[in-house]
């Protein structure tokens, strides 16, 4: 066992608990566990979003479905990108504004009080899509831990797991959402800069030149059966599958309601998406890289990236860059606890002031341990756990969130018809022979915002 890197894990460990502990006297409300009071500056708002949803595929899976998959995963970031610009630019300012005046503090409540539905039907709707689809993110992260506790200091994968979801718990109990977000922003920052040192790193140890890496990565994605060109309408259609999914990611849109001001989302969104393009760039370059450095030899997702750090990086540099993977994936997870916690507690057990905080607090213990279950007993891939809840929660809020803040008013059963239509068609389409069937996302998001659309105008015709 390296002991360096146990200490340096440590060290990492508790200074995120003594950060949490220190948050958590700024905690001086229900609504500051909740949502942060809504006065999260811009650039704590903008990193903690971005880095939120980014998790250890981006040390782990996107670099690997570089190496594996060729250019054609170039599209990716391109999507993320976009995705997240219109994210910033057509739904934060509207979703903090109309938030604050329902007096919603979470996305179930907001769609719930849009569409004046007094069943509680879409509330319920809400609060299983999110923390079914939540679930199956979160133990992305986890197993993304598990693997990393596993090759550098020989623990089993649910010992790394369980590890890292006590931490989370202990931290998110503390200090809630305004912890979460303090947190994020720390997290993201030191990520950002121990990723950006990666690729220059591996430039060193190849002694070569950026013109001659490129050439060598080009020979060997050619030689590669599994691999794609860049120019295909299957990038289209990857960048569509990503970039529509941030209009219904919960835990990056409720970083929007909690920001201090609707005037602070201009500010917030250059810097996120400064962060994202340098985060996404520098994970792109990495794939790309070491297809030259391997030489095209068939690795596995959770080894490529930990075989880098391990072959180019001293042991102390290396154990900061391992840091970062942990902070890429504590980021992530935090906030998707929070949200789940915080909906099961307000939205489905509908619990108002201490009982709300107390209940939110168990959440957080069960929906940990249930993800910790499905990442250590299950069998699918990070990338492909990521996937699934981002096509789903994408497909189930994405829509009614864009109607509910610019459509005409929408009664609540064609609301509720509309998230159930995204929701099971993203599960179901990939089991069919129909067209798109790898990127439901395009065909369930599709379906459901054009059933929204002709509902909202049926309504007031």
């Amino acid at each position: 066992m390296n002991f360096s890197l146990l200490l340096a894990f440590s060290a990492y460990i508790i200074l995120l608990l003594v950060i949490g502990g220190l948050a958590s006297f700024s905690s001086r409300s229900n609504q500051d566990f909740h949502l942060g009071g809504r006065r999260i500056n811009y650039w704590v708002t903008a990193i903690s979003a971005h880095a939120s949803d980014m998790s250890s595929w981006l040390f782990i899976a996107f670099p690997f479905s570089v190496y594996a998959f060729g250019w054609v995963q170039c599209w990716t970031p391109i999507g993320l990108v976009l995705g997240m610009a219109a994210n910033w630019h057509f739904i934060a300012p509207r979703l903090r504004a109309r938030s604050e005046e329902l007096e919603s503090e979470t996305i179930p409540d907001f769609l719930s009080k849009s569409a004046q539905d007094k069943s509680g039907l879409i509330r319920f709707i809400s609060c299983v899509f999110c923390i079914f689809f939540f679930l199956f993110y979160i133990a992305s992260g986890l197993k993304g831990i598990g693997f990393l506790m596993n090759h550098l200091f020989g623990f089993p994968l649910i010992a790394g797991v369980l590890l890292s979801a006590f931490v989370i718990m202990i931290y998110i109990t503390l200090g809630g959402f305004f912890a979460i977000s303090v947190v994020g922003a720390f997290q993201g920052l030191f990520l950002l800069a121990m990723l950006l040192l990666v690729p220059f790193a591996m430039k060193s140890a190849t002694s070569s030149s950026w013109g001659e890496i490129f050439s060598s990565a080009s020979h060997y994605f050619s030689e590669d059966p599994r691999t794609t060109s860049f120019f295909t309408l299957d990038g289209i259609a990857v960048a569509l599958s990503w970039g529509l999914g941030y209009f219904g990611l919960p835990h990056v849109l409720v970083k929007f309601m909690g920001i201090d001001s609707v005037k602070s989302v201009r500010k917030s969104k250059y810097v996120g998406l400064v962060w994202q393009i340098l985060a996404l760039g520098t994970s792109l370059s990495v794939g790309v890289i070491a297809k030259a450095y391997f030489g095209g030899e068939l690795l596995a997702e959770d080894a490529l990236f930990i075989r880098i750090v391990t072959e180019v990086f001293s042991p102390i540099l290396a154990g900061f860059v391992f840091c970062a993977m942990l902070a890429a994936t504590i980021s992530t997870v935090d906030s998707q606890i929070m949200v789940s916690a915080t909906s099961l507690a307000k939205d489905v057990l509908q619990l108002e002031g201490k009982k709300s905080v107390y209940a939110t607090r168990l959440s957080i213990l069960v929906i940990t341990l249930l993800a910790a279950g499905i990442a250590s007993f299950g069998s699918s891939s990070i990338d492909a756990l990521v996937r699934y809840a981002w096509v789903g929660q994408g497909c189930s809020f994405g829509p009614l969130v864009i109607a509910s803040l610019y459509f005409k008013p929408l009664e609540a059963k064609h609301a509720a018809i509309g998230m159930l239509l995204g929701g099971i068609l993203s599960m179901l389409w990939p089991l069919s022979s129909l067209p798109f069937a790898t990127y439901p996302m395009i065909p369930a998001f599709s379906f459901s915002i054009i059933y929204l659309f002709i509902a909202s105008r049926k309504k007031h015709s």
